[in-house]
């Protein structure tokens, strides 16, 4: 009958042990899929920023240089060199020479003119691509106004402005600038991570830190990735920083997964010093009547015998 209360006893601990075990360890899976979900979320908002602070620094820097573009499409000795038609060689040594023209010299070392249906004729610097070019003097003339885009020629992406000339003739003149577009440091300027410039899915121009540059460089169309499209196959995409844990939900989560471990522990500990307080027993001693046998026998007496000996008799 012991052995079978202790039988019971152990197997009443081993559930008892294993079912703390398994509360802990969900509890535990618990604390860790809230977490995951806080760093999700932590990552949508980092991402959210991403998107917003590119497009206002995009914003930007498309107003600025279509404020460039228009003054420049706008000086009234290039409008009466236009005018007049002058050849392709005098509208390049203006480019080259002039000084009223420096500071656009200086800012965009590509400059092409469009006149009327033709191709953009570059007067100075390189060519660009052909095709993206002119999508975006049909744009500016559509708009009637200085427009800003991308153009990626070979694995270099540049920054174009084409405005249209205010001389009235029936097709419009539009004067071309760009520059290389290898300076990021506006876009990255106040963001925690990587940005870069897309083109067929490569990356073509990259800044930032080292952990985001490295993971926009090997997906840079990743979901995680904020993305603006700027026309001509090129996109601005920017990738923020892992953001960090806050201190006090690290030291919350830490100090709630050693409070479940330790309550697993102390549940078990309990039950199994409980099973060994049941099974102490105190054994105390059973009187026990003492054989009678003829030796050690007491005789009997009979009732006058007995009187008779306590002196009652009569």
């Amino acid at each position: 009958m012991a052995k079978r209360s202790s039988l019971g006893s152990n197997v009443t601990v081993a559930l008892i042990g294993l079912a703390a075990v398994a509360v802990a360890a969900m509890a535990l899976v618990g604390l860790n899929m809230f977490e995951k979900s806080r760093k999700h979320s932590r990552d949508i908002g980092a991402q959210s920023q991403a998107h917003a602070h590119l497009g206002e620094q995009l914003k930007r820097m498309t107003a600025d240089l279509e404020m460039t573009g228009h003054n420049a499409g706008s000086s009234p000795r290039l409008i009466a060199a236009v005018r007049a038609n002058v050849t392709a060689s005098t509208l390049r040594d203006i480019f080259e020479t002039e000084a009223w023209w420096q500071p656009y010299r200086d800012a965009f070392p590509i400059q092409a003119l469009a006149s009327g249906k033709n191709a953009a004729v570059v007067l100075r610097g390189s060519s660009l691509d052909a095709s993206a070019l002119s999508r975006l003097v049909a744009r500016a003339r559509d708009r009637g106004r200085a427009t800003a885009g991308f153009v990626v020629t070979g694995t270099t992406p540049y920054e174009v402005v084409a405005a249209p000339m205010e001389i009235g003739d029936a097709t419009v003149p539009v004067l071309i600038l760009a520059r290389p577009c290898a300076d990021l440091v506006p876009f990255a300027t106040g963001f925690a991570g990587a940005v870069g410039l897309v083109h067929a899915g490569r990356v073509v121009a990259l800044l930032g830190s080292r952990a985001a540059s490295a993971l926009l460089r090997a997906d840079p169309l990743n979901a995680s990735v904020a993305t603006h499209d700027l026309g001509a196959g090129v996109r601005l995409v920017g990738r923020a920083s892992e953001p960090p844990q806050e201190k006090s939900e690290a030291l919350i989560l830490a100090l709630l997964r050693v409070a479940v471990c330790l309550i697993a522990v102390l549940v078990v500990g309990i039950a199994f010093l409980g099973r060994r307080a049941a099974s102490v027993s105190v054994e105390l001693p059973v009187p026990t009547q003492a054989p009678i046998t003829g030796q050690g026998s007491v005789p009997s007496l009979g009732r006058y015998v007995f009187l008779d000996k306590i002196g009652g008799g009569g």
